[in-house]
């Protein structure tokens, strides 16, 4: 389906009465990422099998939305389009929202919470907070982090010091002998996740 406004988004969606709704922010389209990564894909396909509402999508210029990247600011502008559109079409608020993203997904699911103060969690997977300014997180709302203990991207203890000043309620999961793209991990990762999330 494809979400409307200045440029078109994008996104696929499973409808369910459960709350809160999942919504999955992909890496950074630069380096390939899309809606279709495999962590996503198999965090929606999980979603579906267990009848949770979902939603996945493709950010500004990536698969068929239209636009160009913007360096994750215009990114958390088409997260914030997404919100707006399960609002006003599904009646969702952003306390039933459940922001999911994985490495720059991950950057722009936090700016977004950021920004509104009231999601129901928010969950970051592998987040790239070396190459990334993350925000301080003001809101009251759990936060999990699950990182690989051998990610390329940013020093796990880097990662850490930055959850470390977060305020509860706040969870750190360690993927154990996992790179930033879980290879040959995945399955462990997916089963972490949803050990605490179904």
């Amino acid at each position: 389906m494809m979400i409307k406004g200045p440029h078109l988004i994008e996104a696929q969606i499973h409808v369910s009465g459960q709350r809160p709704v999942w919504v999955l922010s992909h890496p950074h389209p630069q380096y390939g990422g899309t809606m279709q990564n495999k962590i996503i894909d198999q965090l929606y396909k999980r979603a579906v099998e267990r009848n949770i509402f979902v939603v996945r999508y493709n950010f500004r210029g990536v698969g068929q939305s239209e636009g160009t990247f913007d360096h994750g600011q215009g990114e958390q502008e088409d997260l914030q389009r997404v919100l707006a559109y399960l609002a006003d079409t599904h009646g969702i608020e952003n306390s039933n929202i459940h922001l999911i993203g994985y490495s720059f997904g991950s950057y722009v699911s936090a700016m977004c919470a950021g920004h509104i103060n009231n999601v129901a969690k928010l969950s970051l997977i592998a987040p790239p907070t070396q190459w990334f300014t993350f925000p301080k997180l003001k809101g009251i709302y759990p936060v999990e982090v699950y990182m690989p203990e051998q990610d390329e991207h940013t020093d796990m203890h880097h990662a850490k010091a930055y959850v470390d000043q977060l305020r509860d309620p706040k969870s750190w999961i360690e993927i154990k002998a996992a790179d930033h793209f879980f290879i040959g991990s995945t399955k462990r990762l997916i089963d972490s996740f949803l050990g605490r999330n179904t």
